[in-house]
């Protein structure tokens, strides 16, 4: 008995373990650029609110014609990331945007969104976006929105 309580514990242990450690995967852009190279992309963990924020603008501004049903405030789950030091910085991400309900509507997305220096009081710009997925269904080919 002691056993398998042992077992049992172990085995949640593990799985909590696996969920906790979940990583964010490096973009495509970060493949691109060998590792330390000054000016070059970077994985990264997270990304500023400020680039969620210009990627959901990005996606209802351009009228995609992706049926979504958009919200204020929705979860966001980053997946892939990269960065790359500019006069500011780029952000490659790819993430998740989960609405509550009613809607209980996703998307996924990839998106390059540059992030001015914050002397220079400008609002970050997106200057490429692609829906991958919408609700769980493969968008195929993505849609370019910007």
């Amino acid at each position: 008995m002691a056993r398998s309580s042992t077992a049992l514990l172990a085995l949640c242990f593990c799985a909590a373990a696996a969920v906790a450690a979940a990583a964010v995967a490096p973009a495509p852009n970060c493949a691109a650029t060998a590792a330390g190279v000054p000016g070059g992309w970077q994985t990264t963990e997270s990304v500023p609110d400020e680039v969620y924020s210009a990627m959901l603008v990005s996606l209802v501004e351009n009228n995609s014609t992706i049926v979504w049903v958009p919200c204020d405030d929705p979860a966001v789950t980053l997946e892939q990331a990269c960065s790359q030091v500019v006069a500011g910085s780029n952000y490659q991400v790819v993430a998740q945007l989960v609405c509550p309900a009613p809607s209980n509507s996703s998307i996924q997305v990839e998106a390059v969104v540059y992030v001015p220096l914050p002397v220079n009081n400008e609002e970050p710009e997106v200057t490429s976006l692609q829906v991958l997925n919408v609700d769980g269904s493969p968008v195929s080919p993505p849609e370019v929105v910007v």
